[in-house]
């Protein structure tokens, strides 16, 4: 009789188990009205003018949503505050905006207005020197396993200053580049170095000879820094049981009109040094 029923009872729960996990569960995603994205970034490569310079617009999408909205009908400039020259940048197509007259000056403050939908967001950086790539090489020897190879990149840090750093690696094949930051707070006027080992943990294939890396050293602020730092953390937290909700993020592009319908993105300007690496 206990024998009958234990089976009746485990029975009863298996056919529960089966029967709940083919119920549907509707998760909830919070929306909210969109915002204007602004990608204002302001790069002067080494060696170059940087006359030509661009910024992206678009609209905020809701979570499950693929296709960007880009923004088409805005105003957009730029202000050099010293000498109150502007640079007007023109709408060429999904929502870029491009200038082949810009001039850039080290150290010089620049502001950055955008006119959308009768609101005015106004942004202000300085465009930040950066030294010089010295040596670019490659080790399999300095991490724990020696097949995986690993790129350095060094400077030379510039003394009684305070430095920050950001480093894009983009390797051959791959669609997202790797960013790093790094500061100068206990490397001060000493010589630095970045190093990327090019690993499936960056959802990239391992380096390989004869692959080609391209490396981009910018010099930034520090309130980007502290920016890009968290944005970087966020992005790449592997959102655990118990990892915070990541924050929506707020730039340094301000709304003049409504300061609640702030914008996301980052207007930025930097100085980029730069090197292409071939991997042996």
């Amino acid at each position: 009789m206990n024998t009958l029923i234990k089976y009746i009872l485990l029975s009863c729960i298996v056919t529960f188990l089966f029967t709940s996990c083919e119920e549907t569960i509707d998760v909830s995603v919070p929306t909210a009205p969109p915002r204007l994205v602004i990608e204002g970034s302001i790069d002067w490569i080494k060696g170059t003018t940087g006359n030509d310079q661009q910024i992206k617009l678009s609209l905020s999408t809701p979570f499950f949503d693929t296709d960007a909205v880009t923004v088409t009908n805005a105003t957009v400039q730029i202000t050099k505050e010293n000498d109150q020259s502007v640079f007007i940048f023109t709408h060429q197509n999904e929502g870029i905006y491009t200038t082949d007259n810009f001039i850039p000056e080290l150290n010089a403050t620049y502001t950055l207005e955008v006119v959308y939908d009768n609101e005015t967001y106004i942004a202000t950086e300085t465009l930040m020197p950066v030294t010089d790539i010295t040596t670019v090489n490659q080790t399999t020897e300095a991490g724990f396993d020696t097949e995986i190879i690993e790129i350095n990149t060094f400077f030379e840090d510039p003394e009684d200053e305070t430095n920050f750093y950001l480093a894009r690696y983009t390797s051959t094949g791959e669609l997202l580049p790797v960013f790093f930051t790094q500061d100068d707070e206990f490397s001060n006027g000493n010589e630095m170095f970045f190093e990327w080992e090019n690993t499936d943990e960056d959802d990239n294939e391992d380096s390989l000879p004869g692959d080609e890396i391209e490396i981009n050293l910018y010099g930034i602020s520090e309130r980007y820094y502290n920016y890009i730092d968290l944005l970087l953390e966020q992005s790449g937290d592997g959102g655990g049981p118990f990892s915070s909700t990541p924050a929506p993020l707020r730039g340094n592009c301000n709304n003049q009109t409504d300061p609640n319908n702030y914008a996301f993105g980052y207007f930025r300007l930097n100085e980029i040094s730069q090197s292409t690496y071939i991997v042996q």
